[in-house]
């Protein structure tokens, strides 16, 4: 009984180790000119922006996509950055950092977001739908700007 204890307490610490390290590599990854260019684009008032909404891959390789957000509410919030994908197929397959807290009023805001293509996925085009959401005064979650996005990954 000890035995299968530490062995479970060991898978435990392997895990949390290999997803926290993967976190770190997410935000690593985002380069000075994805950066920079996000920047740019959120300089004109656009609050939410995508770099390039669409990529082509083959299967198993990762696509990446940069998104910038700033809070323009006036006020400090928490934000979050929701991707849903049009085929359950691919959830999965989704990496990206989703909650931003205590984000002060005109702070600026950049994502990757990383998508592995299945290799179970067919060689055709899809869909997924972005959108920053921030907490209201009640707790409740709204979409900021009222708007989402799409980006789209075509298979090859």
């Amino acid at each position: 009984m000890i035995i299968l204890a530490l062995a479970m307490f060991g898978a435990g610490i392997t895990i949390f180790t290999k997803v926290m390290g993967q976190g770190q590599d997410l935000h690593g990854s985002l380069t000075q000119s994805m950066t920079s260019n996000l920047n740019n684009m959120m300089d004109d008032g656009s609050p939410f922006v995508v770099l390039n909404n669409k990529e082509t891959e083959s299967r198993t390789k990762t696509v990446q996509f940069a998104i910038g957000f700033w809070n323009d509410l006036g006020e400090t919030r928490d934000f979050r950055v929701e991707v849903t994908p049009q085929d359950i197929l691919w959830q999965d397959y989704i990496q990206y950092f989703d909650e931003y807290d205590n984000v002060e009023p005109n702070e600026k805001k950049h994502v990757l977001l990383l998508i592995q293509v299945p290799k179970e996925a067919n060689k055709e085009q899809y869909h997924f739908d972005i959108s920053v959401e921030y907490k209201d005064d009640t707790g409740a979650w709204q979409v900021h700007t009222g708007k989402k996005k799409r980006i789209y990954v075509v298979v090859k």
